[in-house]
């Protein structure tokens, strides 16, 4: 049987922040903060398509939507998660701040997360 990986990924203006789970897994396969790069993204989440099925998700705006079509020439399926239906964990000072976050924005891809498109 295939894996399956997820993908989630916050979009800003100047950075991407990407976090890839398998199958099931709570634990991160990779996880990475990397300026906004569009190449980069797909060719990042590009890899993981030889390993087995690739399910991406980020949240809405004019970065996830430019992303998503890149992907998609990539032919990568990515999910557009509209931004207010993304969990936000708020900043408490504990130790899986970071990972409970990655899990969350992988959750989008899980389809955890409503789609405004996909």
């Amino acid at each position: 049987m295939q894996s399956v990986y997820y993908v989630g990924m916050d979009v800003h203006k100047d950075s991407v922040r990407m976090t890839i789970l398998k199958d099931t897994e709570k634990t991160t396969v990779y996880e990475a903060t990397f300026p906004n790069d569009i190449a980069r993204t797909v060719k990042a989440v590009g890899k993981y398509t030889t390993k087995g099925r690739v399910v991406a998700g980020c949240e809405a705006g004019c970065m996830g939507y430019t992303l998503q079509r890149s992907l998609a020439t990539a032919q990568i399926y990515c999910r557009v998660i509209a931004a207010n239906k993304v969990p936000r964990l708020g900043e408490r000072k504990d130790q899986d701040r970071r990972s409970r976050r990655g899990i969350d924005r992988a959750g989008m891809a899980r389809q955890e997360r409503r789609s405004v498109h996909a």
